[in-house]
């Protein structure tokens, strides 16, 4: 016998999504490493979603939709995440997603012709036809929509929510958080310290200019995904020394490092949602149970706990924990008990439209066993009863 039940739940699809390669030591190298959201660092920065011509994004209801910024612990190298917070990791140009050789204009990707700044032309982001031909493009695409490709680095490179950030990321960042130079393990660097006592540092990586590397302890510089829209040559960067942080339009040639952050709409700490099942069946309308409430919670160190209620009174609860095994599916390792009975969690599938299928089987002491399968909604919470095929 199979049943729906119905959660909302955007949080634990962000969870299991995010997967990458880290660096073991400096230099690079090919180890694997599931790189999970909850081990990059919160900043304690919640920021509006806005929409492309940056008005903020509100709910059915009014509410502005927010988002958590999560932010990597180190540097983006072509394997994945350093593995040291002092590490440099690789370079890239604006938009490209592999190291070159060079960073000059005649090798830069997205270059159709000229050399200089004021007769450069591109095939991808543009503001200005006097720079190519106009797509109005301002954000490095991540592949989300049909057509676009990943010139994102960070999201090509690690998948999931991870990205680069926006000027609007890095410039909040710049305000909110006290940059501190320091050398930490004789890298020099700045220390950025978030007013809920967490901090990221940055080193001196300098950047790649005209095949020259320029800067290397002495100055940061790290890319955007924001294009500068005035005069679309340039991309923004945060660049910070000695005398302080700021953000600055560069040449998109430029070979910089990058640091990914990843984001979590309506984020909660810990997070929540609830499963609204109306039973259907005779001897559960006997028993009275007619709406049953599941409420799972996921707190920031992989615990997880799931509470059953039935006419406001509890009738199951369970602790336990998950893995993410990588991007999908995701193995919950999480079973539930009490009399005559047990609850065990199964693996998670990604369904077409967005939303996932989480198999639970309910286990008897007597033999029966009951195949369950719940629905993850993106989101919002579907009504009591309410169906939603697969």
């Amino acid at each position: 016998m199979k049943k729906l039940i119905y959660l909302s739940l955007t949080a634990l699809m962000a969870l299991a999504a995010m997967v990458s390669c880290e660096k073991t030591g400096t230099g690079n190298n090919d180890e694997q490493k599931i790189v999970r959201p909850e081990e990059a660092v919160n900043m304690g920065m919640v920021l509006p979603c806005r929409d492309a011509e940056g008005n903020a994004l509100k709910d059915e209801e009014g509410n502005v939709i927010t988002y958590k910024l999560f932010w990597a612990k180190s540097n983006l190298s072509e394997s994945g995440p350093c593995a040291n917070v002092v590490d440099y990791g690789d370079y890239y140009a604006w938009g490209e997603t592999s190291p070159n050789d060079a960073y000059t204009w005649a090798s830069y990707k997205f270059r159709t012709s000229g050399d200089s700044w004021d007769n450069v032309k591109f095939s991808k982001y543009v503001t200005d036809a006097a720079y190519g031909e106009v797509d109005n493009i301002t954000v490095l695409q991540r592949g989300e929509k049909e057509g676009e490709t990943k010139d994102d680095v960070a999201r090509a490179k690690l998948g999931g929510k991870w990205r680069m950030p926006t000027y609007a990321e890095w410039d909040a960042l710049r305000a909110q958080g006290k940059w501190v130079m320091m050398t930490q393990s004789d890298m020099a660097g700045s220390m950025v310290n978030a007013a809920n006592g967490n901090s990221i540092f940055l080193p001196f990586a300098g950047n790649w200019h005209l095949g020259n590397l320029v800067g290397t302890g002495q100055s940061g510089a790290y890319w955007s995904s924001s294009l500068y829209t005035q005069a679309p040559y340039g991309s923004w960067a945060v660049y910070f020394n000695s005398d302080g942080v700021d953000m600055f339009p560069y040449d998109r040639y430029h070979g910089m490092p990058i640091r990914p952050v990843w984001e979590e709409i309506n984020a909660e700490d810990p997070v929540e949602g609830s499963v609204w099942y109306t039973h259907s069946e005779e001897d559960d309308v006997e028993q009275g149970h007619q709406d049953i409430v599941w409420k799972l919670v996921f707190s920031a160190d992989s615990e997880i706990s799931i509470t059953g209620t039935a006419n406001d009174e509890v009738f199951s609860q369970a602790t336990g924990t998950y893995s993410a095994s990588g991007s999908k599916p995701v193995q919950l390792s999480l079973s539930c008990k009490q009399p005559e009975r047990a609850l065990l969690f199964k693996t998670f599938s990604a369904l077409a439209d967005g939303r996932w299928k989480l198999d639970v089987e309910i286990h008897y002491d007597y033999g029966t066993i009951q195949m369950y399968y719940l629905i993850f909604v993106n989101g919002r919470v579907p009504a009591p009863g309410e169906v939603m095929g697969l």
